[in-house]
């Protein structure tokens, strides 16, 4: 085992659904971004990052295993569905605190899981936070179920907590508001968590990983007030190349359950509503981001993190006549957030080109980590 007190602790923050160009230095248009801000100009952003497939759950496990997913197996969602039901992460697959965990680690998970093993955070152990009924073993480890049934708030769907307002939400653009207050939102509370846990580990002798995971910016699109509205659809770019003839191809070559859809039925101003609610939705993941920076910084231990922020695949959000997602690789899609913040007090504001990939997250950890990367991993450290 390596000496622990030369190893430095591990944060992995991963969004949903969230575009490379929200990102700082990649955007145009309208943003509120003050957190990711702070932490590009000390760090390093990476413009031309890739996801291994652009679905959630084969995504996260790519991330979280190093690995494509032909090799660990989840292919598509864990849903209730033929063949979907049947995603299930392989238990014989390593993940990142497999690694982590026997060189003297404390690691945890809160937040969005997706891989479809109940209840069970796959060797993340320290601390965890469970909610949604596909995430859990059953509802008592359901804890937004259960924080709301003690508030008198009843949650319906797959009992996430990440209900719309009936009358603040449109369905013909899945805009609105979400139904919980900021303070009882399930992301709000799994950030509070992620940030108790890094509280709680001030002065202790070994070093922790903490993956922190949000649903925001998945659609619907749908955040707490007053981050619903933050974003005025006057400020709005409009979608890239609306009217691209290849969309009407990708459309027929899918099944009905496909998830991406035409935007054909949409007006500018549903277009417009439709981008400032999801820039909405990225500047409450920034909020997420801040209050576990921040407790970082309150501890001392932001100079002793390698800090990490990433989401698991991109969104169309109207580009090439398309919204939402699937397994078609368009850039939008396809190109993920990647900033990455090194221990040490190192200087940061740096921009990098390099064609990288989710596949390099789980060997630069290691290599931060003074760890030997396994060759049988196909990645590549990121860090110098």
């Amino acid at each position: 085992m390596k000496d622990q007190s030369e190893s430095p602790n591990i944060v992995l923050f991963i969004s949903d659904q969230q575009r490379a160009d929200t990102m700082p230095g990649l955007r145009s248009g309208a943003a509120y971004t003050p957190h990711l801000d702070w932490l590009a100009e000390r760090g390093t952003l990476f413009r031309r990052a890739y996801c291994t497939v652009p679905m959630c759950g084969p995504a996260r496990a790519s991330l979280l295993s190093g690995r494509y997913p032909h090799t660990h197996g989840m292919v598509a969602n864990n849903q209730e569905r033929p063949i979907s039901r049947d995603m299930h992460l392989s238990p014989r697959v390593d993940l990142l605190a497999d690694y982590l965990t026997p060189q003297g680690y404390d690691c945890a998970y809160t937040g969005k899981w997706h891989l479809g093993t109940g209840s069970d955070r796959r060797g993340f152990k320290a601390f965890v936070t469970r909610s949604g009924d596909n995430e859990v073993d059953g509802p008592s480890d359901n804890e937004i179920l259960q924080f709301t049934h003690k508030a008198g708030l009843s949650i319906g769907g797959k009992q996430r907590g990440l209900d719309v307002d009936p009358g603040r939400y449109e369905s013909s653009t899945k805009v609105g508001s979400s139904a919980l207050p900021l303070a009882f939102h399930t992301s709000a509370r799994d950030a509070r968590a992620a940030a108790g846990f890094v509280r709680s580990r001030k002065g202790k002798p070994n070093p922790f990983c903490l993956v922190t995971s949000c649903h925001e910016p998945h659609p619907p699109f749908v955040s707490p007030r007053p981050f619903d509205t933050l974003i005025s659809p006057a400020e709005v770019t409009l979608p890239h190349h609306p009217n691209d003839p290849a969309a009407v191809g990708v459309m027929a070559d899918r099944t009905a359950d496909w998830q991406m859809k035409s935007t054909a039925g949409l007006s500018e101003a549903d277009l417009r509503r439709i981008r400032a609610a999801y820039l909405g939705a990225v500047a409450y993941v920034d909020h997420l981001v801040g209050v576990v920076i921040e407790a970082l910084i309150d501890t001392d231990q932001f100079d002793n993190t390698l800090f990490i922020f990433t989401s698991d695949h991109g969104e169309m959000l109207g580009d090439h006549g398309m919204i939402h997602k699937g397994s078609a690789f368009f850039e939008e899609l396809v190109r993920i957030p990647l900033l990455i913040s090194s221990p040490g007090g190192r200087a940061g504001g740096f921009v990098s080109d390099a064609l990288v990939s989710h596949l390099d997250l789980l060997p630069t950890i290691l290599h931060g980590c003074g760890l030997e990367v396994p060759s049988s991993l196909p990645g590549m450290n990121l860090t110098p």
